[in-house]
């Protein structure tokens, strides 16, 4: 019986940190990171990069300091698998500082489900979530630290 319950808090455990919120290390507790370059400089490293890891650069903004790129990716969203290939787009803004800048990570990703409606008739629903689990911030932190690697 003991041993029961220790699985099944165990398995509790493991259930709710991958359906959670991710939190980081970081000032914001999201994917961001601080590099000793401009906001230039950081752009077009973003711009460059981007391509090198599948994505491609949808918009970049030197009024905004934004890139926007899409991607297609195996995702998570509650705990459960997202089906594979799934869209997503990735914001990575540009704060400038005095010396510096601060870049910013979001990812959403977009999904269709087959749900039924009031009367059991089948309809798609559309969704368009924030990727924002642990594991999906640390792939994101990693990310950064790629970008940032060349620009120290």
């Amino acid at each position: 019986m003991k041993l029961q319950f220790v699985f099944f808090a165990a398995t509790l455990s493991l259930f709710l940190g991958a359906c959670s919120s991710g939190k980081l290390a970081t000032q914001s507790g999201r994917p961001e990171i601080h590099i000793h370059a401009t906001p230039k400089q950081t752009l077009l490293r973003i711009v460059q990069w981007a391509p090198s890891v599948g994505q491609q650069v949808m918009r970049s903004d030197t009024n905004l300091w934004v890139v926007k790129t899409t991607h297609k990716m195996n995702a998570y969203l509650n705990g459960f698998p997202l089906p594979s290939n799934t869209d997503a787009s990735t914001t990575f803004t540009i704060v400038p500082m005095a010396d510096s800048v601060i870049v910013y990570e979001q990812r959403m990703v977009a999904y269709t489900t087959n749900e039924k409606d009031k009367l059991g008739r089948p309809t798609v629903e559309h969704h368009n979530d924030e990727y924002n689990t642990q594991r999906a911030y640390d792939d994101m932190q990693a990310e950064l630290v790629s970008i940032a690697s060349p620009l120290r």
